[in-house]
């Protein structure tokens, strides 16, 4: 019989190891950077899935930068992550945010997590430098930006 020391193991390099779904710290992370960059550092649900959006893939930060300043007329087609969603629960969870009515925002626990994200570089730059692009963001803007009350 074969010993598991004894078999051979081949490991590949992949750029995702397993699903976004799954990733829940980077989605708190995410949501923490994101919450920091509204006004009053308190968001409504849908300010926070428009910013995280933003984040998520190339030129979407470039769209929501350009809604935001007036240079697009076109809304913004964000998506209502369900992954963001529980991402936001886990955070209400864990004591890192707090829900006020129909905003959040964030605990005492939760600032320290969002103060070492900021403090250092190496961490979620590219995430940082797109929310640092559409600075801070009230949830006027982002209805405007994503034509909530548009006819």
């Amino acid at each position: 019989m074969s010993s598991i020391f004894e078999t051979s193991f081949d490991f590949r390099f992949r750029k995702r190891p397993y699903s976004a779904d799954l990733r829940s710290d980077w989605r708190i992370s995410a949501v923490l950077l994101a919450l920091a960059k509204c006004r009053m550092r308190r968001a409504s649900v849908t300010q926070l899935h428009a910013l995280v959006w933003a984040m998520l893939a190339d030129g979407h930060g470039a769209q929501m930068a350009a809604s935001l300043s007036g240079d697009s007329t076109e809304p913004v087609p964000i998506r209502f992550d369900p992954a963001v969603a529980r991402a936001i629960d886990l955070a209400v969870g864990l004591g890192l945010l707090a829900r006020d009515g129909k905003r959040i925002r964030f605990e005492p626990d939760g600032e320290v997590w969002w103060q070492s994200l900021v403090s250092d570089p190496s961490l979620m730059s590219q995430e940082k430098a797109i929310l640092d692009n559409l600075g801070t963001v009230s949830m006027v803007d982002i209805e405007r930006a994503v034509g909530v009350g548009r006819s």
